[in-house]
């Protein structure tokens, strides 16, 4: 017995460098109470005026909205799926908080079957003491599961906090391959961590890559099997250089850098720009083979073509174009625009008049919004025939707080309709019909549909 324990122990030793994992250094995230979202098509953060009740708090700000279009504050159940409504043990409850209610600051969609639930003060688990006191476990960090309801703490991972109005967007932090996995960090530390999902009895998080190994997340991407690549700087070398943190475990490196992205497979590719006298362009596939990083090269350009010159002027760093997936290909889009097709690999410079900052992609819309001189239109850029849309947005008639762009191509906006001097929230639809949603003196700062 003590043979066959130690050929065991002898086996994970050597290969611990590539599967073998220690289950202590696995995170569990653990599993807490549930939301009632039955019927629920989209959770809302809706931002009220004073709205005291109860023992004169402010209520909850999260919301969810009905197949009929209603917006119900959201309901915590209990451990046997109740819905909690008994007004004055919600009071208690919500007594260490400034609100009696759930109250977020952030709703991320990090995956298809998770959001990401940002707030003051969640109450996630609760017990009676013999003395009659209350204790209440709170969270600031939480998954939902966009079917169960479910709730997971994410108190003890190593998942960010995205605040509000801060300049960082959180989707150039967070990625995902086709295996149920997320993968984040943060500026403070430029490690990396991967939570698995795929069984929602056994969430866990771990550490995928080191501090310090990643300088700027703008230059990592993840494939489908889950290989995080990136750029990262060597003293050796004195330079930048290609580096994959494998999924087998390990990490590979090449001397080439330049401009990575993934297409709507997650495969990744490497725009390489040659500073030679011929300004040669290469566009190569990255793959992990037998350990290695794998360049597939599946464009190159024209000895000093003009293709080859746009593409050398652009950066791989701070001034890369912004890409853009369509269904069979990508759209770059900057000072030169111009798509590669996956079908023919073959480069096409565009001309678009587009400015502005990419505030949201659909499967079907990309949209910019350029607030310089007091524009007040949205431009909607069509991902398949590439014709772009200005949609006016109704200043003439509405003094508009707040708009925000939602994944369903819906323009959605608060405001105060000048006619009758009503605040109301409204949509502009994808035909760009206007329609009013409610009048309500609530504002809609965050709207995420559930499928």
């Amino acid at each position: 017995m003590n043979k066959s324990l130690t050929l065991v122990s002898l086996l994970c030793l050597l290969v611990s460098l590539t599967n073998c994992k220690d289950d202590d250094s696995l995170n569990k995230i653990k599993l807490s109470n549930s939301f009632d979202i039955s019927d629920a098509v989209a959770l809302a953060i809706v931002d009220q005026p004073d709205n005291a009740r109860l023992d004169g708090g402010k209520g909850g700000n999260l919301f969810k909205v009905t197949v009929d279009g209603e917006y119900v504050e959201l309901q915590l159940l209990d451990e046997d799926g109740n819905i909690i409504d008994d007004e004055e043990f919600i009071s208690e409850l919500f007594r260490e908080s400034e609100h009696d209610g759930i109250h977020l600051e952030q709703i991320i969609d990090i995956h298809p079957d998770y959001l990401l639930l940002l707030g003051d003060f969640i109450p996630i688990s609760w017990v009676y003491h013999n003395d009659g006191e209350l204790e209440v476990e709170s969270a600031h960090k939480l998954l939902l599961n966009k079917t169960s309801g479910k709730l997971y703490d994410l108190s003890a991972s190593s998942f960010p906090y995205f605040h509000s109005g801060d300049n960082d967007n959180p989707y150039d932090f967070i990625k995902r391959d086709q295996q149920s996995r997320v993968y984040y960090g943060t500026h403070s530390s430029h490690g990396y961590w991967r939570m698995d999902v795929s069984d929602p009895d056994a969430i866990v998080e771990e550490s995928y890559l080191p501090d310090y190994q990643i300088q700027d997340y703008r230059t990592v991407e993840v494939d489908a099997d889950g290989n995080l690549y990136y750029l990262s700087y060597s003293d050796n070398l004195q330079s930048y250089q290609l580096k994959a943190r494998k999924e087998s475990g390990g990490i590979a490196t090449s001397n080439v850098i330049g401009q990575m992205w993934t297409d709507g497979d997650l495969n990744v590719y490497m725009r390489i720009q040659n500073h030679d006298p011929l300004l040669n362009v290469s566009i190569n596939k990255l793959s992990i083979m037998n350990g290695e990083i794998v360049l597939d090269e599946i464009w190159y350009s024209e000895d000093s073509d003009e293709i080859s010159v746009l593409l050398n002027n652009e950066g791989y760093y701070n001034d890369s174009p912004l890409v853009v997936n369509g269904e069979n290909n990508s759209l770059f889009i900057g000072e030169n625009s111009y798509s590669y097709s996956y079908l023919n690999n073959q480069i096409e410079v565009l001309d678009l008049s587009i400015t502005g900052i990419l505030i949201q992609k659909t499967k079907s819309f990309a949209y910019f919004y350029d607030e310089s001189n007091g524009n007040n239109t949205i431009s909607r850029l069509d991902l398949v025939d590439l014709s772009v849309t200005e949609i006016l947005l109704p200043y003439s008639d509405y003094d508009i707080y707040r708009w925000f762009v939602t994944t369903n191509d819906e323009i959605r906006f608060q405001g105060l309709r000048y006619s009758d001097i009503t605040e109301v929230n409204a949509i502009i639809n994808s035909n760009g019909d206007l329609v009013i949603e409610e009048e309500s003196g609530g504002t809609i700062t965050v709207f995420v549909p559930l499928n």
